[in-house]
């Protein structure tokens, strides 16, 4: 074509090389082998002379000779160690290509094994013969520890197996319509369960801890997670049904979110005695105990099991129902520095104990239990002998319309108790009755803005003493008595300080049989009247006072009387009532005598 020439050029399908390598190694190594030294023969031998001559310079004679040869050789075998550099970097980046693909075919093979036991394990779940069921939990689990970029995966698959309502378990009390595939379908349930638990106990070969756990709305009629450890993730038990032995004893809740919102327990035990929750949060919101038993604590004090601790933890029972004869107790747990709510929650019957419980806290961890706007319907309340050290206790604006909520023999230093704004009232056929037979020391107890409208509060035979750094302080300033029992016989009161501080005495009975020492006891601007058909009385008979203040108290009807009342060293103030001294107290003196030593009347009185 016109005198130009004319290439020819070769169209080599894509990786052609690589097939040929893969054929015929040998060839293709030969070859290279070959091409190499016909490079090095043509190219590289005439520059190493070229080199080696421009080294030896000037040099003539008979030694110009052999110092070309001495250079020949050495840049010959530096040309040589280049060349081997540069082949081994070569063969280096060639190998790490093949090592690539090797592992990339690996993993895809690796991948696709794995597919297909997943594959196989969820058709077994699925299918109607427990027999192959029971197998598929068993593959599943297995894959979920050979298989850790999707073990999360396996996990909710299993999780999800469990919330499955099949037809044979459908009703807790319905007796099932085929007992052997009752039977088989419950084997496999719990083999989950123990399967699950196994992984999150310390030393299983392979961890689940830190995982997710959806059982939301499982029937649990048995289950064993004890010694479970709950670290990070959240496990959600939500709606779950509760109907058999199910055991957390041991378990241990440490960051996690645990969930039991809205579950229902109607009947077995669920057992956390012995249980740590450190962190974390653990929710019983809206959960409706009917019946059965729930333990953070044995029934009993003092037998093999301890109570559960809980440790700068949150556990919510805020809106849940205690009805039946369910029975929750906390007896022997420990609290410190956590926080447990039951706000909003509806006591109706059953039994709540924080017997031998204790709570414990200080400035930067702080402790409480609170029960705000709790309604107590009937059922029991049991603080008896529980320990408060710089904890706090809330009951501030729950009713009581029935029950009883006991504090005996408890011990209050430096914690708190408060039941501001909390109404004592009666329902039908029904009482309250409160007891606060404990020793308080440096702590405080509050009834501030409290009505108390029928039952009883009591403090019999508790004892108030101010602690080394603070003193104790009960306080009922600005309540109501309006037709309720308040009794505080046999009470001493040792370096403590009382306040009914413009408390309104119209209806029921205050009595204060107590002995007063080295405290003081304020009446300031209260108020002492009958309300139309209700009949009130304060009785300080036989009482002990060291002072005793009523400035600006108005006394215009209820029956105030100090019968036999002593007043050693101390006084009681009343001069500053003189526009309200309609109903004056009673004294156990002569009308024309004088009053003792420390009694101040007003001056119409005198």
């Amino acid at each position: 074509m016109g005198g130009a020439l004319s290439v020819t050029r070769m169209n080599l399908p894509p990786g052609w090389l690589t097939r040929l390598w893969s054929k015929q190694p040998l060839a293709v190594a030969a070859v290279v082998v070959i091409a190499a030294a016909a490079v090095i023969t043509v190219f590289v031998w005439p520059v190493t002379d070229l080199i080696a001559s421009h080294d030896v310079g000037l040099i003539t004679g008979p030694t110009r000779a052999a110092a070309l040869q001495t250079a020949r050789e050495a840049v010959r075998t530096q040309m040589l160690t280049l060349g081997a550099g540069v082949f081994a970097a070569g063969a280096l980046a060639y190998t790490a290509r093949n090592f690539r693909l090797s592992r990339n075919t690996f993993t895809a093979t690796e991948k696709r094994v794995l597919n297909e036991r997943f594959l196989a394990a969820a058709t077994q779940l699925g299918n109607e013969q427990a027999a192959l069921r029971l197998a598929g939990v068993h593959a599943m689990a297995g894959l979920a520890d050979d298989w850790e970029g999707d073990r999360q995966t396996c996990i909710d698959v299993l999780c999800a197996y469990l919330r499955i309502q099949h037809e044979s378990e459908t009703g807790a009390d319905a007796l099932p319509a085929d007992p052997l595939e009752f039977r088989s379908n419950r084997e496999v349930r719990h083999t989950v369960v123990r399967l699950i638990t196994k992984h999150l106990r310390d030393g299983a070969a392979v961890s689940w801890q830190g995982k997710d756990f959806d059982l939301t709305g499982v029937m649990f009629d048995r289950g064993d997670f004890s010694g479970a450890r709950f670290t990070g993730g959240t496990v959600n038990f939500d709606g779950a049904r509760f109907a058999g032995e199910v055991s957390f004893a041991g378990a241990t809740f440490s960051g996690a979110t645990v969930n039991f919102c809205g579950a229902q327990f109607t009947g077995g035990t669920v057992n956390f005695t012995d249980a740590r929750f450190t962190g974390g949060t653990v929710s019983f919101k809206g959960a409706k105990f009917t019946g059965g038993k729930v333990l953070f604590g044995p029934e009993i004090h003092g037998i093999a099991h301890v109570g559960a601790e809980f440790s700068g933890s949150m556990v919510d029972f805020a809106d849940a129902e205690f009805t039946g004869s369910s029975v929750v107790s906390f007896t022997d747990a420990r609290f410190s520095g956590g926080y447990v709510s039951f706000n909003d929650a509806i006591f109706s019957s059953g039994t709540l104990q924080f017997t031998y419980a204790r709570f414990s806290g200080d400035k930067h961890a702080k402790c409480a239990v609170a029960f705000l706007e709790a309604k107590f319907t009937g059922g029991t309340a049991d603080f008896s002998y529980a320990e408060f050290t710089g904890g706090e206790l809330s009951f501030q604006w729950s009713t009581f319309t029935g029950g009883k909520v006991h504090f005996n023999f408890a011990d209050f230093t430096g914690g708190k108790v408060g039941f501001e704004g909390a109404e004592f009232s009666a329902a039908k056929n029904s009482k309250c009755y409160v007891s606060f037979n404990g020793n308080f020391t440096g702590g405080t107890v509050s009834f501030e803005r409290a009505r108390f409208v029928d039952g009883m509060v009591s403090f019999g035979g508790a004892q108030f003493s101010g602690g080394q750094d603070s003193r104790c302080e009960a306080s009922f300033a600005n309540a109501e008595f309006l037709g309720s029992d308040v009794n505080f016989t046999r009470v001493k009161f040792t370096g403590a300080a009382v306040s009914f501080t413009e408390a309104k005495f119209t209806g029921g009975v205050a009595l204060f049989g107590s002995e007063f020492t080295s405290g003081t006891v304020s009446f300031e601007g209260a108020e002492f009247s009958a309300a139309p058909g209700i009949h009130g009385a304060v009785s300080l008979n036989q009482a002990k006072f060291t002072g005793v203040s009523f400035t600006e108290a108005k006394f215009t009807g209820a029956a105030v009387s100090f019968t036999k009342a002593k007043f050693k060293g101390g006084k009681a103030d009343f001069r500053n009532a003189n526009d309200y001294w309609s109903c004056p107290p009673r004294f156990d003196w002569a009308d024309d005598a004088e009053p003792p030593a420390g009694v101040m009347l007003p001056a119409s009185e005198k």
